[in-house]
């Protein structure tokens, strides 16, 4: 959690604070919290910060003004829309995020964000590393990265009679059975609330204090906001030190006081139609985010009133109160269920090694996405036995397996790779601005991609500085030499490569007759009843709704590659997709996943981003055997540039937005049929 995350979900238009303000500020910044490397994984950090406004009583705090502690002049890149756009100067509030105005919380919180405001940087480590043995608490909670630091978080907790937080036990969707027994709840609603809620994720701690992410639904008549709403709800515990501040313009918020029908006084503070419910229960802080435009289509101009936030917070569970003997029994419990559905997970995974062929094993093991690529046989290792060379053009390769005794395994992978001479394969790496050209000899008997620390034998590298027009030279990794061009490609033309004769992979040979992996594939899938491959959609819809941390709520059955088979598509809104599924050899197989996409008429696939920098539109046709690329157009906000990128190896060139346009006018998207999830005819 971090004070990005609340920017994000009340409304991107003021994440720009946050995020100059991270760019700009000298020393330690303020948001002293860095969770977000501790919990990376955890994709919902983006709804995270919507609870973080703990810390304050109605009974005391009416307002987020009560929450000021401090101004920030700061030079702010982004406009009101959440673009980036020419530099202005703003003044933006600092809010204590734990503890009300003259409380034990706000005092601590302001002394240690005025220390670490000014803290010199020089300080700390930058190998990016705990070298310096620091607890595990100081350092991922409270973002300790030196002694000096634990030392003044230790300081201001006894200043002020603060405990400090353990470590966190995250909590995924296999797990909130057991995180609700320890809360002794059913959910973060109260019992027959009008609304539902589905299962999510978040993590807590053994003192209590616990983030929780899900989806609530609210009902009761058309008036009602009809649409889900992203909750998170986090709950503080006041004894305990925890110093996160948020940078905000007050002005932006309209606040009120509410109390819901089972007496709780609740704050709500509603910025863009996203909003904080605020509220004190016994010794703890509760705080609910709600956010209620982020799956809506920019066409969806309908906003939730402020009426459908006080129906929100009279479903909010606030009674909540965390037990300390819960939470540590919990941890356990949380671990071995965590085990088991890691060890289900390996056992449902088909295992390829026990192939007794390369064609076997190429049929069993290529999927949808990967069937465009090219592959051959050969050794490359000089034991007498060919290597299986796989990648996505017919110069090089990026995967090699190997027959072992018993079956098949991955022996290397690299970017990209060319086979030479005497079991020597030449290397390419891009870093940045940095092309490396490595020549390494491989070994039988070792197998690289089991030990990330093993790799082959080094003989010598050349590399190209992109910027500088700089060769160098070396034979071990970091101890470079500069020489001339002429000189680089004297080293490079010692090691001849060989011949890779290359074969596209859906073309590779299944038996002595020449069948295709192709043919075979289409033959299996073709076997299979419409009810059986209903059934394996179903079982991707199950998984999806159980396990995913972002399910989905629409799909559509749509044949989307031209195979004459219906693919799956999973999508948050109606409007979009952002999983797709096919059948591909009798069994399921990814198109494309985490994505925002459209269909286009003839076939071709748009997988569209965006972010404060930049919008893009990536443009794919689609057939039997995947897809393949055809052309990229983007627009940076600023400075302003529109972008196109024709092919794969095509130069970027920047356009007009005229041009801009006219590319994405040229591929007019497809109404998708979407329908609810629970409308799926499950077996």
């Amino acid at each position: 959690m971090n004070s990005n995350d609340l920017l994000d979900v009340i409304g991107e238009a003021k994440e720009s604070y946050v995020l100059d303000a991270v760019n700009t500020r000298n020393g330690v910044q303020p948001k002293t919290k860095r969770l977000s490397l501790n919990r990376a994984f955890l994709i919902a950090a983006v709804i995270a910060m919507m609870l973080l406004l703990v810390g304050c009583t109605i009974a005391y705090v009416l307002s987020l003004q009560d929450l000021k502690i401090a101004e920030e002049d700061m030079v702010s890149h982004y406009g009101d829309d959440g673009k980036r756009t020419s530099p202005t100067e703003v003044t933006v509030d600092v809010l204590s995020l734990r503890g009300f105005a003259g409380s034990a919380n706000q005092k601590a919180t302001l002394e240690w964000y005025e220390f670490v405001k000014i803290y010199d940087v020089s300080k700390l480590p930058t190998d990016g590393e705990n070298s310096l043995g620091i607890p595990d608490n100081y350092y991922y909670v409270y973002d300790c990265k030196n002694w000096e630091l634990v030392d003044k978080v230790d300081e201001i907790a006894e200043k002020y009679g603060l405990k400090l937080l353990s470590m966190d036990t995250v909590v995924q969707r296999w797990q909130t059975d057991i995180f609700f027994d320890a809360l002794e709840i059913e959910g973060m609603l109260k019992p027959n609330a009008p609304a539902s809620e589905s299962a999510g994720s978040g993590y807590f701690y053994p003192e209590g204090n616990f983030k929780y992410d899900f989806e609530m639904k609210l009902s009761g008549g058309d008036d009602v906001w009809p649409y889900e709403i992203w909750a998170t709800m986090f709950c503080s515990n006041k004894d305990y030190f925890d110093p996160d501040v948020l940078l905000l313009n007050i002005d932006d918020f309209e606040q009120w006081n509410y109390t819901t029908t089972d007496g709780t006084q609740v704050l709500i503070a509603v910025n863009d139609h996203n909003g904080i419910l605020f509220a004190e229960t016994g010794n703890h802080y509760i705080t609910v985010g709600l956010n209620t435009t982020m799956m809506l289509s920019d066409s969806n101009t309908r906003r939730a009133t402020k009426e459908d936030f006080q129906l929100a917070a009279d479903c909010i569970n606030f009674g909540i109160q965390p037990k300390t003997e819960n939470m540590v029994a919990a941890i356990p419990a949380m671990e071995a269920a965590d085990k088991a559905y890691w060890e289900e997970q390996d056992a449902s995974r088909l295992n390829y090694s026990q192939c007794s062929n390369y064609s076997e094993y190429l049929l069993n093991s290529t999927g949808h996405a990967s069937i465009k690529g090219w592959c051959t046989v050969m050794d490359i290792n000089g034991d007498g036995v060919d290597e299986l060379l796989q990648g996505n053009s017919p110069d090089s390769f990026d995967r090699a397996s190997t027959m072992v005794e018993g079956g098949i395994c991955d022996y290397l992978m690299v970017e990209k790779g060319y086979p030479c001479e005497n079991s020597i394969i030449e290397t390419f790496h891009t870093d940045r601005n940095t092309e490396y050209y490595a020549f390494q000899r491989v070994q039988p008997g070792v197998i690289y991609v089991t030990d990330p620390n093993v790799t082959p034998e080094l003989l010598e590298f050349v590399m190209y500085d992109t910027e500088t027009g700089l060769w160098y030279t070396g034979k071990e990794w970091g101890s470079n030499t500069q020489i001339s061009k002429e000189e680089a490609d004297s080293i490079r033309a010692k090691y001849q490569r060989l011949e890779l004769n290359m074969t596209p992979i859906a073309e590779y040979p299944m038996d002595e007759n020449g069948t295709t992996l192709r043919e075979v594939a289409q033959q299996n899938t073709a076997k299979l009843t419409e009810a059986e491959r209903l059934a394996i959609y179903a079982e991707i819809i199950k998984n999806d709704q159980e396990k995913a941390y972002i399910p989905s709520n629409f799909y559509c059955l749509m044949d989307i590659n031209g195979d004459g088979i219906e693919d799956l598509l999973l999508g948050e809104t109606a409007d979009y997709f952002g999983d797709a599924y096919t059948i591909f050899n009798g069994k399921s197989a990814t198109i494309h996943f985490w994505s925002h996409m459209n269909m286009c008429e003839g076939n071709i696939l748009e997988i569209s981003g965006s972010s404060t920098e930049s919008e893009s539109h990536n443009y794919y046709q689609m057939d039997a055997d995947g897809r393949t690329y055809i052309e990229t157009v983007s627009y940076q906000y600023y400075p302003e540039v529109w972008i196109r990128q024709d092919g794969v190896d095509g130069e970027q060139v920047e356009i007009t937005k005229s041009e801009f346009d006219a590319v994405v006018a040229s591929y007019p998207r497809i109404a998708l049929d979407m329908k609810p999830i629970s409308e799926f005819p499950m077996p």
